[in-house]
């Protein structure tokens, strides 16, 4: 290739690389003004999807193909994406819950080397030559570029600095430009790209699948030292977790790597005979018993506790593992070209994977709906308990399918637990941190339903409301179920709620509950209508961290026989015996 072309190609990729930059500006800063949600969330991963592949096809492929098959590749991932995000109500939700990304990931990529095998493949996209050695020099050129540009922040940062030595400004005026930024790095990218690829003689691969050929030797004696201990050792480790199912996976999949490199692209450069080609077989042999325990060990996990979108990932995964495994082990038994037919058993399953990452973002493996079903069935069924329910995930992390299966759980009137049940779905909808719905036992669902049965209300025939409670945090909740536990001298519990009308904003309802603690009782109040803030004391977060009003335990003794009254100061006040509580008080 002249010169010239190479010049031609580099001004394209910057020019693409500072377009791809601009976008994502547009898309971050300028389209939130207008286009917001799963709107907004299609238009990204759209653009994601056609860049990424553009810059990493163009190359490999003249620049009018390569646009074609980015096309094709962004407006399927995306939409796939965007099909999946409509399970959430808040696309953010989607995003924090991680596996719809991956799988579109994983459909943004793998085609790549598959659209470079079709086009210039003697044997088009099952040409396993071209596709050993595009997937790994994709990698490879995806690296170099990345840290190119990596390279090029670092000089644009000291030479901000040197600059400022001397009192010039000039680069820093320049980052200040919100778009600068964006394009800066595209634009390195795009070129970083093009000269990566213009090396390709030198920036190979080989010498990254020569270093790993090294670690063969390694990975197969750690998995038969694994495999020999079994017997002596056991499987109890398996139980417990997802844990030792994920780290078997990891070295299943490092297996896998080994294997398939130490196979190579094609005949002329597969392992021949000698030491490294028979430890390539016997790792092939072994390979099935590390995915197949993986398997067993994710299966374990959810005959016990049932089905979750992470269960779900990790059960697939060692499914294809396993696929994996039995395929390499069973064409090492078979002998012959062996090495031959592992290449075409790796073309099928990489098309696999692709359809599973497909199929992940369709209703057809909505992880969400199926583990919902699968929670509620055993639950129904009496195989879990309440404290077994998934009852935070649903509320947070199981979209729209999770939302229903509460649902479903609030429609269960008749079940003997049914005020457990209510009182967890409320906290978990009340808004407070998964660690305050955990701590406590469901947002400290247990901490209020003892609250609503032992804690004295006044004035008498006045009743807490169990969604009242639910706006509190656990923390809080301890700390008067605590104080209730103290006791006073006459056995009654250490703590009392009190129902103050027309205490708060706009004349609502206000609840002070005073609790026993050491030396003392503290007081904390917090207004009855949902969405206004703690009234006593002033600031939310007080009452989140147990910002307290003094007060002494003869209060809540006085308050349990109705001796208090309620008058004007300059504020409204709780007047106890010859005692004035008010907000912020500290003595009375």
């Amino acid at each position: 290739m002249t010169d010239s072309e190479n010049l031609q190609r580099r001004l394209l990729m910057a020019l693409i690389g500072a377009l791809a930059g601009l976008a994502c500006y547009v898309l971050v800063d300028v389209v939130e003004e207008f286009l917001t949600g799963h709107a907004r969330f299609w238009l990204t991963t759209a653009t994601a999807g056609f860049f990424v592949p553009l810059l990493a096809l163009i190359g490999p492929l003249e620049p009018r193909r390569a646009g074609l098959a980015a096309a094709v590749i962004g407006v399927v991932s995306s939409s796939l994406v965007a099909w999946a995000a409509l399970r959430y109500a808040q696309v953010e939700d989607f995003m924090a819950a991680a596996h719809g990304l991956m799988a579109y990931g994983a459909l943004v990529l793998l085609p790549l080397p598959f659209a470079i095998a079709q086009a210039d493949g003697p044997g088009g996209w099952r040409d396993y030559a071209v596709l050993f050695d595009q997937a790994w020099g994709l990698v490879v050129r995806g690296a170099a570029a990345l840290i190119f540009v990596g390279l090029v922040w670092g000089v644009v940062f000291l030479s901000d600095a040197v600059l400022q030595i001397v009192g010039l400004t000039l680069i820093e005026d320049l980052l200040e430009i919100d778009a600068v930024p964006y394009v800066l790095t595209g634009l390195t990218l795009g070129l970083s790209a093009a000269v990566v690829y213009e090396l390709s003689a030198y920036v190979s691969p080989q010498l990254i699948l020569r270093l790993l050929l090294l670690l063969l030797p390694v990975v197969l004696a750690v998995t038969a030292l694994f495999i020999a201990a079994l017997p002596l050792r056991g499987l109890g480790g398996l139980f417990g977790s997802l844990s030792p199912a994920a780290t078997l996976m990891a070295m299943a999949i490092a297996a896998i790597t080994l294997i398939s490199t130490a196979v190579e692209r094609d005949a002329d450069r597969e392992l021949g005979t000698g030491a490294m080609r028979a430890m390539t077989q016997a790792l092939a042999l072994l390979l099935p018993v590390l995915a197949g325990l993986a398997a067993y060990a994710v299966w374990l996990r959810v005959d016990q506790y049932g089905w979750t979108p992470p269960r779900l990932v990790a059960w697939l995964s060692a499914l294809v593992l396993t696929a994996y495994a039995m395929a390499y082990a069973l064409e090492v038994l078979r002998r012959g070209d062996w090495m031959a037919r592992l290449r075409r058993d790796n073309t099928a399953l990489a098309l696999v994977v692709a359809g599973l990452s497909a199929l992940w973002l369709t209703p057809a493996l909505d992880a969400s709906r199926l583990s919902t079903n699968s929670q509620l069935a055993r639950f129904e069924a009496g195989q879990s308990t309440v404290d077994q329910l998934p009852i935070w995930m649903m509320a947070e992390d199981w979209g729209l399918a999770g939302q229903d299966g509460l649902t479903r759980l609030e429609a269960m009137t008749a079940h003997p637990e049914y005020d457990e049940i209510a009182a967890r779905i409320a906290a978990a909808r009340s808004g407070h941190s998964r660690y305050s719905y955990v701590d406590g036992g469901g947002g400290g669902a247990q901490l209020a339903a003892a609250l609503l049965r032992d804690m004295p209300v006044q004035p008498q025939g006045a009743t807490l409301d169990r969604a009242l409670l639910s706006r509190v945090s656990a923390e809080v909740l301890r700390a008067w179920s605590d104080g209730c536990a103290v006791g006073l001298p006459d056995g009654a519990p250490g703590c009392v709620a009190l129902r103050l009308p027309g205490g708060g904003p706009g004349g609502s309802t206000v609840w002070i509950v005073l609790a026993a603690i050491p030396g003392g009782a503290a007081a904390y109040a917090l207004p009855d209508t949902p969405g206004d803030a703690p009234v006593w004391p002033h600031n939310p977060a007080d009452l989140a961290s147990g910002g307290l009003l003094r007060a002494d335990r003869a209060m809540i003794a006085a308050i349990q026989a109705g001796d208090y009254r309620i008058g004007p100061t300059t504020g409204q006040s709780l007047f106890v015996g010859d005692a004035e509580v008010f907000p912020n008080n500290s003595t009375y």
